[in-house]
């Protein structure tokens, strides 16, 4: 067995005499590319996009080009670039985007235009990934919603759903709602799609988790209703399995 790596990546830190850092992560044709840093807000119905400390950025940007600027020497050497090196400018990007500055604009109020008008595009290819995802939750919301109120919990006998009716009356339907629609689902998965049980509430939990139900609040649920349905032993076990790794996984965090 052997590994064969194919590329690697370096990516150095930069930074000026009064602290300002800007990572380096490749340079290439010419161009040194950075990875600007955005934060993309929502308010509303809008997007907006900046630049987390905008100015330091593009002064550093464009102090780059000066005749007194070290930083193409210092690139070079980082780089081992040979004699037939050149420097052309600035790739920055964000995500799969990305504009160029040289020489030509590299003018603090050029870069500036330059980056406020990359923010504005950006702005609107977030805005429409969101859109997008947003409507692809709302799809997968309704269709789940609609399978689910066409589905019926199998319960052990005849007996066992008289059981479960009459203790069930005790209780909140908002506490039952969850487990029921659980139990409803996996039983779904393994009598109509041919699922095991264990996938079948792996699969229950990737659907309802990616829609925001919680598997906290459904826990006592599905343990009370595993008392009466049909697998609901197994199906208790393999839920109490999910909800212990996420336990597991978030006391790690704090440890």
């Amino acid at each position: 067995m052997k590994t064969i790596i194919k590329k690697v990546n370096k990516i150095f830190s930069f930074k000026d005499e009064k602290g300002y850092e800007v990572l380096v992560d490749g340079f290439k044709d010419g161009f040194a590319t950075i990875r600007i840093p955005i934060t993309v807000t929502r308010y509303e119905d809008k997007i907006s996009a900046c630049i987390v400390d905008g100015n330091n950025l593009i002064s550093f940007l464009s102090g780059c080009f000066g005749k007194e600027s070290n930083f193409v020497k210092m690139l070079f050497e980082t780089y081992e670039c040979d004699s037939t090196a050149e420097f052309l400018g600035f790739k920055l990007k964000a995500g799969d985007m990305s504009c160029t500055v040289t020489r030509e604009n590299s003018a603090f109020y050029s870069i500036k235009e330059i980056i406020e008008n990359f923010l504005g595009i950006y702005a609107e290819a977030e805005a429409e990934k969101i859109n997008k995802r947003t409507d692809e939750y709302n799809k997968e919301r309704e269709d789940l919603d609609n399978l689910l109120d066409s589905l019926d919990i199998a319960f052990k006998s005849d007996q066992a759903e008289d059981k479960y009716i009459e203790e069930a009356e005790r209780l909140d339907e908002n506490f039952l709602g969850y487990g029921q629609d659980f139990v409803a689902h996996v039983q779904y998965l393994v009598e109509q799609e041919g699922y095991n049980i264990s996938d079948a509430v792996n699969e229950t939990y990737r659907r309802f988790d990616s829609i925001s139900f919680n598997i906290e609040e459904g826990l006592a649920s599905i343990q009370f209703i595993c008392r009466f349905c049909l697998y609901g032993d197994e199906i208790y076990e393999s839920y109490f399995n999910i909800w212990m790794k996420m336990y597991n996984d978030e006391l790690n965090n704090y440890l």
